[in-house]
């Protein structure tokens, strides 16, 4: 896999959050995170909620990684 691949080109995401006491909820940057790992985090959600797989955690990394290329190649022109 390139370079090119493991980029979304930095693509800001961004969380609900709320200090609570009333505060209201407000969308709050996530520093260090790309849409990439947001599509790789919502895959192996998929992937462990799966009773019938059964792979070590570096074989789920690497399948929620190549998904999310996958969704990144899909939402280019």
């Amino acid at each position: 896999m390139s370079d090119e691949n493991k980029s979304d080109g930095g693509a800001p995401l961004y969380v609900w959050g709320h200090g609570g006491g009333g505060v209201p909820p407000e969308l709050i940057p996530v520093s260090q995170a790309t849409l990439r790992d947001w599509f790789a985090g919502m895959a192996l959600q998929g992937m462990l909620s799966d009773a019938g797989r059964s792979l070590d955690w570096s074989t789920y990394a690497e399948d929620a990684y190549a998904q999310a290329d996958a969704m990144l190649k899909a939402r280019q022109p």
